[in-house]
């Protein structure tokens, strides 16, 4: 090291050194105590810095409950699927990727083409709930910037059977109609959100391209239904629907004791594992959203009521007008035309006029009364 001949000169400089060295020092020191308070006390800031650099959340459904029978058997339920998305900013030919994408999964070139080009983002959906066989397609292909996430797929195992009960979910797993639609919030069970762990870069990391997890569940729902009376219940009605040409037709099947339905179907119906291609009628639950007069179905339940308030006795008598009574500018008819009959006897040959004149000696009040008890 130089040093001057001049004493003087020399203290100065090796007092400058001490100095130099001193400050070189102390902010040695107090950079590593800042990196130890950094590293010992947690910092929400920067956490939650480092969180939006390294980590990218996903929210997905989480795995939809069954729907079974009385007896367990099982009338929807999920089975594994493969979603697929891209990290645009490590995809090495965007055209020739999409040209693949498209060609192996059926889908539109220009809409693929579009997500893949877009390089500023990092996480991308291109394709919800393939099939493994698909997924293995596309691994096969070795695309870099692909990944999948394991979600799960709605499936229902018997087809048709019971459809506009159990309604159909959507491509995110709501329901949206029948008894996936009501007890969605059941069925559905809370979102799970999945964190992709993302370099210095921003681009997410996987491992070969797959990201699986375990997938919290929806509660199950059982019904009353009894799939073999269901089954039954439906190529009976279903035969008969075609024997006649009918418009619609509709059954139900209750447990005489509870009340219980033990069967439900509407014709035309539909396959709820793809109910976008039928119409909105077929998907229709009939027997409970369709408007039907109760026809000969309600006389029990006047004569129930007429009975009750004392206004006739089993043997009462009325006139059944022959099968004909006109009333002002209406007319009701029997079919099979009656004289005299007993309230026993209105019953049982189910005429209407003997019904009518019971329910005009009750009133309307009354009857209104007799059909809410």
């Amino acid at each position: 090291m130089w040093r001057s001949s001049d004493p003087e000169a020399n203290d100065r400089l090796q007092s400058r050194l001490a100095i130099v060295a001193i400050v070189f020092s102390a902010a040695f020191v107090v950079i590593l105590m800042r990196a130890a308070f950094v590293q010992i006390w947690p910092n929400e800031r920067l956490r939650i810095s480092h969180k939006r650099l390294y980590e990218k959340a996903v929210q997905l459904p989480s795995r939809r409950g069954e729907i079974l029978d009385r007896s367990g058997v099982e009338l929807a339920g999920s089975v594994a699927a493969y979603s697929l998305y891209v990290d645009t900013s490590i995809v090495e030919n965007p055209r020739r990727a999409a040209k693949k994408i498209s060609g192996g999964l059926k889908l539109p070139y220009k809409q693929i083409l579009y997500k893949i080009s877009d390089s500023k983002k990092k996480f991308v959906w291109l394709a919800r709930r393939l099939t493994h066989q698909q997924k293995l397609t596309v691994d096969s292909w070795n695309i870099r910037g692909l990944g999948f996430i394991e979600e799960y797929r709605r499936v229902y195992p018997s087809e048709s059977m019971a459809s506009q009960l159990l309604g159909f979910v959507g491509t995110d797993e709501k329901g949206l109609e029948g008894l996936e639609l009501q007890y969605d919030d059941v069925l559905r069970g809370q979102n799970l959100s999945v964190h992709l762990l993302k370099d210095a870069r921003g681009r997410p990391l996987f491992e070969k391209g797959n990201l699986f997890f375990e997938n919290p569940r929806g509660a199950n729902l059982h019904l009353t239904v009894d799939s073999e009376m269901q089954a039954n219940l439906e190529f009976e009605l279903g035969q008969a629907y075609a024997k006649y040409r009918a418009v619609s037709a509709t059954g139900i099947v209750l447990d005489v004791q509870t009340s219980e339905i033990l069967a439900v179907a509407s014709f035309p119906t539909y396959d709820p594992n793809k109910p976008h291609a039928y119409q909105g009628g077929d998907r229709r639950q009939r027997a409970f959203t369709d408007v039907f007069e109760p026809g000969s179905t309600l006389k029990p339940f006047v004569i129930a009521g007429a009975l009750n308030t004392g206004l006739v006795q089993a043997n009462s008598r009325f006139d059944c007008e022959n099968g004909r009574l006109q009333i002002g500018r209406r007319v009701i008819r029997d079919t099979h035309p009656q004289k005299i009959l007993s309230v026993s006897e209105i019953l049982a040959v189910s005429s209407n006029i003997g019904m009518a004149k019971i329910a005009a000696r009750m009133g309307d009040t009354e009857v209104s009364a007799a059909l809410k008890t």
